[in-house]
């Protein structure tokens, strides 16, 4: 089950030390109700987020929720969301949990199940096909013939739980295939866009083009204790200034302390900037907390969150105010 709610973080994202010397991505796009972005993948580890979805295939309002099953009686959910290979996400619009996403497991024709209880109550709701890695990566990244090699580019999905699994383009099927199960046909890998994911490159960078349509709704991310891996839904404008992450996450003074909640932003070259809200409201980086203010640094479409206070946390980042027009 994948879900990222207000009461409940569900991701960890696991270890950093395989980052050391990786490469970034970077990210550019054309906004609107539909576009496209470029993401340029170097030699290494890349961190992205996917920032542009399938359209939404059904909206409504709950009526009603018990446990993890969510009742709209104005709706024939099986007679819309009819594609058997799809895995179908549930975004909760607004009320406690607005923001929340999370994979639906079953369906009838007037309810949906998803892992685990939301909290959502009588709350707006849509709901869209997950993106595949086909979708995403099509014939962009260097494949394999039959098992990936050492010039074959990898996607690492987090899991629940922590760790990862890998994937590689299968050229005789265009799939993309588990690295430990090379053999074993697949319908199309769904991508949790709440999460961010890592590609490595093995042979030479390239650029990757992914389209779809801009999600103009806030979307929860988890902040469990430790390190959380987290897409950036906003394909444009969303600056750490504007993000809502200082709702959710713990300031520290004029320097961070062992308690001060850290972001961390993939940089040109490889590495990455880590960054605090400081006693008066304000963004600094760790190198350089007496420096200048860093609002308006634009997020990338991946991002750690480095959760150090106790107690897990999540929110709502959110979306610039000019996304209402789209």
């Amino acid at each position: 089950m994948k879900a990222t709610t207000l009461k409940k973080a569900a991701l960890v994202a696991g270890s950093l030390s395989f980052l050391v010397g990786s490469a970034y991505s970077q990210q550019s796009a054309v906004s609107g109700a539909g576009g496209y972005t470029t993401e340029s993948l170097g030699v290494g580890f890349n961190l992205m987020g996917v920032s542009l979805h399938n359209p939404v295939a059904l909206s409504g309002t709950f009526d009603s929720e018990d446990g993890a099953t969510l009742t709209d009686a104005d709706v024939d959910f099986s007679a819309v969301l009819t594609d058997a290979s799809a895995t179908y996400l549930l975004e909760i619009v607004d009320g406690t949990q607005a923001g929340a996403v999370a994979e639906i497991e079953s369906l009838t024709a007037t309810t949906v199940t998803v892992g685990a209880g939301l909290g959502a109550g009588a709350a707006t709701y849509q709901i869209r096909a997950a993106g595949t890695l086909e979708d995403i990566f099509g014939d962009s990244l260097a494949g394999a013939v039959a098992v990936p090699g050492a010039t074959t580019d990898r996607v690492w999905l987090p899991k629940d739980g922590g760790g990862f699994d890998q994937y590689f383009r299968h050229t005789a099927t265009g799939q993309y295939r588990s690295v430990a199960l090379p053999f074993a046909a697949t319908t199309g890998t769904a991508v949790f866009y709440p999460d961010a994911l890592f590609v490595q490159i093995a042979d030479t960078a390239k650029d990757v083009v992914v389209t779809g349509m801009v999600k103009t709704t806030d979307t929860v991310a988890a902040a469990v204790e430790g390190f959380n891996l987290v897409g950036v839904t906003p394909p444009v404008g969303s600056t750490i200034g504007n993000s809502g992450l200082d709702t959710f996450l713990t300031a520290g003074g004029v320097v961070p302390t062992a308690t001060t909640d850290r972001v961390w932003l993939p940089v040109a070259g490889g590495g990455f900037n880590q960054y605090f809200i400081n006693g008066t409201g304000d963004w600094r980086t760790v190198a350089l907390p007496f420096g200048a203010s860093q609002n308006d640094t634009e997020l990338t479409s991946g991002i750690f969150i480095q959760r150090n206070d106790a107690g897990d946390t999540g929110g709502a980042l959110t979306v610039p105010a000019f996304y209402d027009n789209l």
